[in-house]
Formats: C-alpha cells, sequence, structure tokens
C-alpha cells in the first residue's frame, strides 16, 4: 500500500513538473539539490556510507542538470558564473563523500541556498522566459 502511495506521488510529482514553466522546474531542481545535501548530512552524522553516497551523487547530477540549463551565449557573465560555480560545488562534494566531510556538505548548502533566494526572487513576468 505504502509503495503503491509513493509510486504515485512520484508520477504526479513528475506530471506536474512536466507542465510548470522552466522557471518552477529549475527552482523545483534546487530545491531536490537541497534535500539531498541535508540527506547527506544526516548521513555523515549516523556515519551511513551508503545513504552519504547515494545522496552526494544525486546531488551531484542534479547539479550537472543546473549546468546543462545554462545558455552561456544569452546568459552572459551571471552564466557563466554558475557554470563555474556548479563545477566548484561538484568538486567540494566529491571531496565531502571521499573525506565523509560534513563542512563541505555545509558550505555547498549554504552556496546552493543563495543562489535560489535568487532564482526565486525572480520577478514573475520573466519566469516563462525564452
Amino acid at each position: 500500500m505504502a509503495r503503491h502511495s509513493i509510486q504515485q506521488y512520484r508520477k504526479n510529482t513528475v506530471a506536474s513538473l512536466q507542465e510548470a514553466s522552466p522557471h518552477a522546474q529549475v527552482a523545483a531542481v534546487f530545491q531536490h539539490v537541497l534535500g539531498h545535501l541535508a540527506a547527506a548530512s544526516v548521513a555523515i552524522d549516523r556515519e551511513d556510507v551508503k545513504l552519504r553516497g547515494e545522496s552526494i551523487s544525486k546531488a551531484i547530477r542534479l547539479l550537472d542538470v543546473l549546468k546543462a540549463s545554462l545558455d552561456l551565449d544569452k546568459g552572459g557573465s551571471i552564466a557563466g558564473n554558475l557554470d563555474v560555480l556548479y563545477d566548484y560545488c561538484t568538486q567540494k562534494l566529491i571531496i565531502a563523500n571521499i573525506e565523509s566531510d560534513k563542512a563541505h556538505v555545509d558550505e555547498i548548502s549554504g552556496i546552493i541556498r543563495e543562489i535560489k533566494e535568487g532564482w526565486d526572487g525572480i520577478p514573475q513576468e520573466f519566469h516563462h522566459g525564452n
């Protein structure tokens, strides 16, 4: 029963994201990155190597999604800076996983939170931009 409920939730979540604006889709990716980083932090505290690795790997994959969504031609220096920042975050998370270092995870969580706050501050009229 619970498994069916989880599958239905995932199906509904995927469907709603596919219909969402590009702005909302990116906002959801930021939120998922933060969720995986929180899970990684808990895993480090609990010395749960498997969960730590899975959570950090998922966060890195989502950083790759964010990086791939950048339009370096139209985005100018902001897109270029985000590109470099996402690479930095990825490298720090690899180190966090190898060293089981919560400080690196916390640092990246702070960076992603700050980027997300900026993203969330974009006025509504720009949410469906080209």
